[in-house]
């Protein structure tokens, strides 16, 4: 993490998943000051760390996978918030504002109730 600080402070949390593969992921949490397109530029430098850059929203859970999964897939526009550097791919999953031109307010972020996680995790869906 220190190396993505270096780079940006506003990087808070790191979480790799699938290092000993030839497609390390790894997720990000951003205190975003600035368009995650341009971290990813930045971030590059360290490219031998990741194929696969996620960068998430600082009310995000790095350690539960599950969740997180959930909040990507759910906070993208495949058009918009992918980019492609090589064989390096930023997945941009942050909430967007007017850093990005998106002058609309973002839906608010849902959290399920440990009840609820409880219940999924009894059914083995989780």
């Amino acid at each position: 993490m220190a190396k993505f600080q270096s780079v940006s402070p506003n990087v808070k949390g790191l979480r790799q998943f699938k290092k000993q593969s030839k497609t390390p992921i790894c997720v990000i949490k951003f205190e975003k000051d600035r368009p995650v397109k341009e971290l990813f530029s930045k971030l590059l430098e360290f490219k031998e760390f990741f194929k696969l850059l996620v960068v998430v929203d600082m009310q995000n859970y790095l350690e539960n996978p599950y969740m997180l999964l959930w909040r990507v897939t759910n906070n993208i526009d495949a058009l918009r918030d992918i980019y492609i550097d090589g064989e390096n791919f930023c997945v941009d999953a942050t909430s967007k504002d007017e850093l990005e031109g998106y002058t609309r307010g973002w839906p608010m972020q849902t959290d399920c109730e440990r009840e609820v996680m409880a219940e999924l995790v009894k059914r083995g869906i989780v």
